[in-house]
C-alpha cells in the first residue's frame, strides 16, 4: 500500500526497494557476522529488521514486476523468470554450507560468513541492475472514494441473502 502511493521523481517502487536493501544489507551483516556473544534481543531485533528489508524489496519489487508491460504472455515470462532467479539464488545459498562442510567440517562462522557474504556480494549488482532496469508505470488515477459500509450494515446484507455455501442451501433440482 505504501509503494502504491508513493510518488516522486525517483518513482513509487524504487525508493522502497533502495531503502529495504540499505536495511537488509545492515541487517545481513548483523545477522551473518555477529559478534561472540549473542543474545535472544540481539537476534530477534536482527531477524525483525532482515525481514523488514525483504519485505520492503519484495513487495515493491513484485508489484513493479506486473506493471512492466500490459501485455499477459510477457508479464508471464517476467514472473517466471524472478521465480526462477529467487529459487536459484536460494538453491545456491541453502548448498553453501553442505559444501563448506566438506572443506572445513564443523566450522559454524565460516559457514554463515559464507552465506552472508553471497548475500551482500549479489546485493549490490541486484541493486544497481534492478534500480536502473525499468521506468516506473505511471501512477494510476485514484479511484473514486466511497463511503465504506458498516459492520452492522454489511451483516444484515449477508444475513438477508442467507448463506453461500452448499451445505447450507443445497442447489438440488
Amino acid at each position: 500500500m505504501l509503494s502504491d502511493r508513493t510518488s516522486g521523481r525517483f518513482g513509487r517502487r524504487r525508493p522502497w526497494i533502495a531503502g529495504g536493501m540499505v536495511v537488509y544489507a545492515l541487517a545481513t551483516i548483523a545477522l551473518f557476522f555477529p559478534p561472540e556473544a549473542v543474545t535472544p534481543l540481539y537476534l530477534g531485533i536482527a531477524l525483525f529488521a532482515f525481514y523488514l528489508g525483504w519485505a520492503m524489496i519484495q513487495i515493491p519489487y513484485l508489484a513493479w514486476s506486473g506493471e512492466i508491460s500490459t501485455d499477459y504472455h510477457e508479464r508471464t515470462r517476467i514472473a517466471t523468470f524472478v521465480t526462477v532467479a529467487s529459487a536459484s539464488a536460494l538453491l545456491l545459498v541453502m548448498l553453501l554450507p553442505a559444501l563448506i562442510d566438506q572443506v572445513r567440517p564443523g566450522d559454524d562462522r565460516l559457514r554463515l560468513a559464507a552465506m552472508g557474504g553471497v548475500i551482500l556480494l549479489t546485493l549490490v549488482p541486484a541493486a544497481f541492475l534492478t534500480l536502473r532496469a525499468f521506468p516506473d508505470a505511471p501512477l494510476a488515477p485514484s479511484p473514486v472514494k466511497r463511503e465504506r459500509p458498516r459492520l452492522t450494515e454489511t451483516l444484515r446484507l449477508i444475513l438477508a441473502r442467507g448463506c453461500c455455501c452448499a451445505w447450507c442451501f443445497p442447489t438440488s433440482p
